[in-house]
């Protein structure tokens, strides 16, 4: 069973939504970066890439799903 065509845009996109999760996850529970993101700019950042690694993981399955369809 193939993932599908284009295996390595799904690999990537699989890496940046892990990296991009830790990077909010690290944001959000740690001090790191609190000089440069302070005050309303933290919470949105970390919405923010909370927000990316949903749409990658959207776009992700839909292709996934298109794929399969069009290999029936």
């Amino acid at each position: 069973m193939r993932f599908y065509s284009g295996s390595t845009a799904a690999i990537f996109g699989v890496v940046m939504m892990v990296v991009v999760c830790v990077l909010g996850i690290t944001v959000l529970f740690t001090d790191w970066q609190a000089q440069a993101l302070y005050g309303w700019k933290r919470p949105f950042f970390v919405v923010l890439m909370f927000a990316y690694a949903a749409y990658r993981g959207l776009r992700i399955y839909q292709t996934y799903k298109q794929q399969k369809l069009n290999d029936e």
